[in-house]
């Protein structure tokens, strides 16, 4: 008879107290919760607190069918290991916030909490994907088993010879490191409600970054775009039918020949009016060119930003305290749609005014470049004189005419070339190893039509200023999705 009632018995009654215990912590975080939702006992017995909540999480993130992968960066020909510059292998994945207890995408979080060695998403066959949970039995309740969870934590990193006194010289491969400090990784969100994101001086010590306490601004993703039109009013042209270039403009600076994109850092901002992340676009701020980063003195006035006046030439400095920032959807709702339409539009104006003058002056490189070489053109220095002479030099904003002239120089030039490298091959591979000549003569094309471009958004915007409005709210500026 007794033993038929022991046969019927449940499982937790067959098995020591100890040994239950000891089988429970040998599971994984997701088989923890899971045992501690089938009965009540197990609930009592396990009493899952955050802690054991948010394990769980950080081990669901690694998985594809929840956190969408981990393939953020990809090896290049020379064996080098390099983080994507586009938000396609982004925007399907999510990280976890161990504080709201959230999957959440990755625009909700800074550069650090996602890159950082220890707070990256490891391959769910690494070691620190597959942990076992730091749960342990304890009479009075989680709190007091804190200090039997890290030494158990330091014991998990003894039995694999990591050093535990210092961090720098562990002797194991990232495999082993990566993600083994996600459980401090906090949202954006979470990061101000906890009152730590500040503003910081960087090393060059002049201006603050970091925002303010109360409108926090932090460093996000870094793409490559082909301007700082492209960065500001992405897929503009989708809403002013104006279909862009399909070849987008060379770049002229060091490092960087023959390039068509520059690496553009993305700003999120906390609006002050709806508490709502967005992107530095949808407030109308931020550095027109790529090196420069969105700054402010110690008072939280934001530098860098002019207005223009009833020309093209003369220019302003307005001041803008970022306790009085709205993005876009906070201005139409409390100043009306006309107020935003007139920020949108002085907005507009100076960064097509910016990239326009990008271009002309790559369009002009061909006179100052040949003036670096002034003294060794001496069989075609007279027919280079002829070439140039209609130099237009900086004196504003061009005109079709004047790029047109451009146009037939580089023709001219180009018929130049040809006879130069026959006569003088020395002197040509130094401009061709200069390489701004040739870049210039070789896409001459694409920064014409560029320029034409931007003309013809000017005008189309000029025309119905409105379509700015309707660009503007009908975009979520805090997925960072139109860039995708």
């Amino acid at each position: 008879m007794d033993s038929v009632a022991t046969h019927n018995a449940p499982l937790q009654d067959q098995v020591p107290l100890e040994v239950q215990e000891k089988i429970i912590q040998q599971l994984d975080p997701v088989g923890l919760i899971s045992l501690s939702q089938t009965s009540r006992f197990f609930r009592n017995l396990i009493r899952p607190g955050r802690n054991e909540f948010a394990e769980r999480l950080l081990m669901i993130e690694c998985l594809e069918r929840y956190g969408g992968g981990t393939s953020l960066f990809y090896t290049t020909f020379l064996g080098n290991v390099e983080l994507h510059r586009t938000l396609g292998p982004w925007e399907g994945q999510r990280w976890a916030c161990t504080s709201c207890l959230k999957l959440l995408p990755h625009s909700h979080f800074d550069n650090h909490s996602l890159l950082r060695l220890r707070n990256r998403k490891p391959s769910p066959e690494w070691p620190t994907a597959g942990l076992t949970t730091s749960w342990v039995p304890s009479l009075h309740g989680r709190n007091s088993g804190r200090k039997a969870r890290q030494l158990t934590k330091l014991a998990k990193l003894e039995e694999k010879n990591v050093m535990v006194e210092s961090g720098e010289d562990w002797p194991v491969p990232d495999k082993e490191r990566c993600g083994y400090g996600r459980r401090k990784r906090r949202c954006n969100e979470c990061r101000f409600k906890e009152r730590a994101l500040t503003p910081y001086l960087p090393r060059s010590g002049i201006d603050w970054e970091g925002g303010t306490r109360e409108v926090p601004i932090v460093r996000s993703r870094q793409l490559l775009l082909d301007s700082c039109f492209h960065r500001y009013f992405p897929r503009l042209g989708d809403v002013l039918q104006c279909k862009p270039p399909p070849f987008p403009p060379r770049v002229y600076r060091p490092c960087r020949w023959d390039e068509a994109h520059e690496p553009w850092t993305l700003y999120m901002i906390r609006c002050p009016g709806c508490e709502r992340w967005k992107e530095a676009y949808a407030f109308r701020i931020g550095p027109l060119y790529v090196k420069r980063t969105l700054v402010h003195n110690q008072d939280g006035e934001l530098k860098y930003y002019y207005s223009r006046k009833d020309d093209y030439t003369h220019w302003e400095r307005k001041k803008i305290s970022l306790k009085d920032l709205r993005c876009n959807n906070c201005v139409e709702r409390q100043q009306g749609r006309q107020a935003l339409i007139e920020a949108l539009l002085l907005w507009f104006r100076m960064v097509q005014f910016s990239h326009r003058r990008e271009i002309e002056k790559r369009l002009q490189s061909i006179h100052w470049r040949l003036d670096f070489f002034d003294g060794e053109f001496t069989e075609h220095k007279e027919e280079i004189k002829d070439i140039l002479r209609e130099n237009t030099g900086d004196v504003g904003l061009m005109e079709y005419g004047t790029i047109a002239a451009l146009r037939t120089q580089a023709a001219q030039f180009r018929e130049l070339w040809g006879r130069m490298k026959h006569t003088n091959p020395v002197l040509a591979d130094d401009i061709t190893r200069d390489g701004i000549i040739p870049l210039w003569m070789d896409h001459f094309s694409e920064s014409e039509a560029e320029w034409a471009w931007l003309l013809a958004c000017l005008a189309k915007v000029e025309e119905n200023p409105g379509l700015l409005a309707d660009w503007a709210l009908e975009q979520d500026a805090g997925s960072l999705e139109w860039w995708a």
